[in-house]
């Protein structure tokens, strides 16, 4: 496999990153994540805002959080106080090899991601949910 162009610097994290047990979608899994702008585009895959107080390293920072099933997705996102009785849109993606790496963080179901620059947004399924 060639050497994937990544659309963040991960090279300015000071740390291994993807980390060394990252891995490479192989096309068949499914991953989640809620879209906040529509239509789909570049700017709904970037990298997720580290919450305060959490504490996580410079290379979690530069990944883009996905579920790997919508329940998983449902209960982190939908289940607070401001996003109950809302409608929201969820891109469903099947990541290849060329779209960049995975690891399983935080609680499980949850994943982050290494985008590469390859990765195209209009391979995204919309799915329409209210909660």
């Amino acid at each position: 496999m060639s050497k994937l162009d990544f659309f963040e610097d991960l090279e300015s994290t000071g740390v291994t990153c993807p980390h060394n047990d990252a891995f490479t979608p192989d096309g068949e899994q499914q991953y989640f994540r809620v879209l906040k702008h529509l239509p789909v585009s570049s700017e709904n895959f970037m990298p997720t805002q580290v919450k305060e107080g959490q504490i996580v390293d410079s290379c979690i920072q530069k990944s883009v959080s996905l579920f790997d099933n919508m329940d998983g997705l449902i209960n982190a996102f939908f289940k607070t106080p401001a996003h109950k009785k809302k409608q929201k849109v969820i891109g469903l993606v099947k990541l290849t090899s060329s779209d960049g790496m995975l690891k399983q963080t935080f609680a499980a179901g949850h994943h982050s991601w290494w985008r590469s620059k390859e990765f195209n947004p209009e391979n995204v399924t919309l799915i329409n949910v209210e909660v």
